[in-house]
């Protein structure tokens, strides 16, 4: 019994030591984490003494940023501007290097310390830098506010007496020509979408049917140049400048027209200029033009002299101008014919071998068609034509300073179509 006490207080006792000293590494430990804790909390001291003085700089800056935009200046939304004038005082900063940095922020001076003070010319810089920053944000609100009234309109396929028309109106909106209720942004005029009824919006595309292209050059002395909007891009050259054809679109060589076929020569895309040449070509007109008028006299003369009755002198045009002709005749052969064409007297078609056929024998006053002057000859043969109807003949007269008859064509069965040039018709 003796022996097994001595062994237990001899284990309580070994136990105690063991606590004891597991107690003092405790108290040990925590007393180093102390000195540390205790010498970061003096160098994040050190630290932040070091930055107070510019957070309350930048604290300051704010205030005054924010003071000036509820007086009135300018508004700013989500900090985005004060941000900015955070970001000036920064860059003011920087520009002094590192060195004066460090002093200034070590020892502050209060503003207005002395008139050469450094700390005063920098702060000066720093306010006109956010005057500058706030200037800016003006600025951009005024050019966001003219971007509206700036936005452009495709104007393509547009004639030049319309564009006014193609205006973006107050709300930012282009109002269809003949509907002003229907309103479309700007930037769907001419997106190839039919938005309007009228297909005011597609001038220069084929997305609206019943829209009108103008050709980008109009040439002087001719009506408008316009095509239907459904020929616009189809590969074919419709304006002398090819404007109609701006998409680059190409046919296959399989339904192209040959120039010398029978349709005549027809212009694919890619287009060639060819406006100046038209213009060359109305000039040339014009000088003839002119050279006729001046023949005239001498047909109104004669006129006036063999009718002296102007109620006779009206059958043969204005002041009877065209009463020479009824004084000549003039033939023309192609490959199976030769025609006779006597104005106002008879039309005939005399075949190589055989009797002629009469195509018009009575004339009708002379008259204007499609801009040209037309004498119609009626009563013509009625053999070999349908229900019986007479052949008839239209001459239709173009200016030139020689009289010439130009061609012939049978445009339907048993009416022929003459084609007759003199100055007369100047």
């Amino acid at each position: 019994m003796q022996g097994l006490c001595k062994r237990k207080y001899k284990t309580l006792t070994l136990l105690a030591v063991v606590a004891g000293l597991f107690y003092m590494l405790q108290c040990l430990s925590i007393f180093r984490l102390g000195e540390l804790s205790h010498a970061r909390a003096r160098a994040w001291e050190r630290t932040n003494h070091k930055t107070s003085f510019q957070d309350n700089e930048d604290e300051q800056i704010l205030l005054t940023g924010r003071k000036r935009i509820v007086d009135g200046e300018v508004r700013m939304n989500n900090g985005l501007d004060e941000a900015d004038l955070l970001q000036s005082r920064h860059d003011a900063k920087e520009d002094r290097g590192a060195p004066l940095k460090f002093a200034e922020e070590k020892h502050p001076t209060p503003v207005g310390a002395g008139k050469g003070n450094k700390r005063e010319e920098d702060e000066t810089s720093v306010e006109r830098k956010a005057n500058e920053k706030i200037e800016n944000v003006k600025d951009n609100t005024n050019d966001k506010s003219n971007s509206k009234l700036s936005i452009s309109i495709n104007l393509r396929g547009v004639h030049s007496k319309d564009k006014h028309l193609y205006v973006v109106g107050e709300d930012g909106q282009f109002a269809c020509l003949s509907d002003k209720k229907t309103r479309i942004p700007p930037q769907r005029v001419n997106d190839d979408f039919c938005d309007c009824h009228d297909g005011s919006d597609e001038p220069g595309t084929s997305a609206c049917p019943a829209g009108s292209f103008y050709c980008s050059i109009q040439v002087p002395g001719l009506p408008p140049q316009s095509i239907s909007s459904s020929k616009v891009n189809d590969g074919i050259c419709d304006c002398c400048d090819g404007s109609d054809e701006w998409a680059g679109a190409l046919l296959p060589d399989s339904i192209r027209i040959k120039e010398g076929e029978k349709l005549g020569a027809v212009f694919h895309a890619p287009c060639s200029d060819k406006c100046k040449s038209i213009v060359e070509i109305q000039r040339k007109k014009q000088l003839t033009r002119e050279r006729g008028q001046k023949l005239q006299r001498d047909y109104i003369k004669m006129a006036v002299k063999d009718l002296p009755n102007p109620a006779k002198r009206k059958k043969y045009g204005p002041n009877g101008v065209f009463y020479s002709l009824s004084k000549q005749c003039f033939r023309l052969r192609d490959k199976a014919y030769t025609y006779q064409v006597c104005p106002f007297s008879k039309v005939e078609q005399q075949p190589h071998s055989g009797s002629p056929t009469n195509l018009g024998r009575n004339a009708k006053p002379v008259s204007i068609e499609k801009g040209q002057h037309l004498l119609e000859m009626v009563d013509g043969d009625t053999k070999l034509c349908p229900f019986g109807r007479a052949r008839k003949s239209k001459i239709y007269m173009l200016c030139d300073v020689e009289e010439v008859l130009l061609k012939v064509t049978e445009s339907e069965l048993c009416e022929y179509t003459f084609t007759l040039s003199t100055p007369a018709a100047c």
